[in-house]
């Protein structure tokens, strides 16, 4: 009797471990979990470099356009690279971004897009600093050092 009791326990014990193997491999290769990832992936990246994209220091204008750069692709990253970019930010008042909201509103293998609600605090020498809110839209794109983004632009109030 406690052999077959053995067995019965030794089969329990395989199947219990079937299952959760089972299991644990669905969850892992899911399609829905992948893209879940892929959506927390963008947004983490796209709040971190909305914010760079909107923040400029006017006393090291160097130093912020090479942020802007590293969080930039693509047609974003070749105006950046222009060296007028920075020379037309010279003498600007600095500026500091946060994202305050943030959807993905495409997502795709390659290319994402996402809109943002920013908060930008410009700071001009001598005066009080004044916040103000915008509306951004950012189409990303995922290159071998993760998602950057490849274009930057307002959204009006009424598009959406």
């Amino acid at each position: 009797m406690r052999h077959v009791t053995a067995v019965a326990a030794l089969v329990v014990a395989v199947a219990f471990a079937a299952v959760a193997g089972w299991a644990w491999w669905s969850a892992a290769h899911d399609p829905q979990v992948r893209r879940a990832e892929q959506r927390r992936e963008v947004l983490a990246q796209a709040r971190e470099s909305i914010a760079t994209l909107t923040t400029m220091d006017g006393r090291d204008v160097d130093a912020g356009v090479h942020a802007w750069r590293a969080a930039s692709t693509g047609p974003l990253h070749d105006e950046l690279t222009d060296p007028a970019t920075a020379d037309r930010l010279r003498d600007q008042a600095g500026t500091t971004g946060r994202v305050v909201d943030l959807a993905v509103t495409e997502l795709g293998e390659r290319t994402a897009t996402v809109i943002a609600a920013v908060d930008t605090e410009v700071a001009r020498d001598g005066a009080k600093p004044e916040t103000t809110g915008s509306r951004l839209e950012a189409e990303l794109t995922r290159t071998s050092q993760g998602w950057r983004i490849s274009a930057l632009a307002p959204v009006g109030l009424g598009a959406a």
